[in-house]
């Protein structure tokens, strides 16, 4: 899991991975990541939310939600045929890992 100990070092990480991403100002990811940081790591960690974050951002070198417009026009060629609908598959993919959270008992 990745784990900024400053803001410069959130700051670097979004200069580096979140600019050019569709999410940028708007990720769901990045705000789960600051309310969870803390809760996190240390001594008393949350497990559950650790591997969260971890699956969303592993390292302080990816984020596994980053898309851009790139990726936006390989999805168009997939089929994806408007931003609407990429972010109907992006809701319907965040109230899956939700429903996930729910299941597992993770307070959000």
């Amino acid at each position: 899991m990745a784990y900024f100990a400053n803001g410069t070092s959130a700051d670097i990480f979004q200069q580096e991975h979140c600019q050019d991403c569709l999410f940028f100002g708007r990720c769901p990811i990045w705000d789960l990541h600051f309310m969870w940081n803390y809760d996190a790591i240390g001594r008393d960690a949350d497990e559950t939310k650790a591997e969260a974050l971890a699956h969303f951002i592993p390292d302080l070198h990816s984020c596994n939600m980053r898309v851009t417009l790139e990726d936006a026009d390989r999805m168009k060629a997939a089929g994806v045929t408007s931003f609407d609908e990429f972010e109907e598959k992006r809701d319907a993919e965040i109230q899956h890992y939700q429903e996930w959270m729910d299941e597992y008992g993770a307070v959000r």
